[in-house]
């Protein structure tokens, strides 16, 4: 997490993972041939914070989220971003 004392104290987070799935069956694909599925994903977020905002001890956070998962079959290709609202307490 890294603070910005210039923007008066606003926080935020990256993050990046990257991931592989392996399926033990077979998918139907677009050229109607079964091949074995494998997923690649890729998940990127990014959260914005303020403790000026907290009210007893509950931060809510701004957070973008974009998925993009690769796969064998062709028909599960998929780009995917949500935009969320989140509420944080730490102890």
């Amino acid at each position: 997490m890294a603070e910005w004392p210039s923007l008066s104290g606003l926080q935020s987070r990256l993050s990046a993972q990257y991931g592989q799935r392996r399926y033990k069956g077979q998918a139907l694909n677009t050229d109607f041939v079964y091949h074995p599925q494998k997923n690649y994903e890729a998940v990127f977020s990014a959260s914005f914070s303020h403790p000026k905002l907290s009210y007893r001890g509950l931060t809510p956070k701004l957070t973008w989220e974009t998925r993009k998962p690769r796969s064998t079959p062709k028909w599960a290709k998929r780009s995917q971003q949500q935009l969320f609202v989140e509420i944080e307490k730490n102890f």
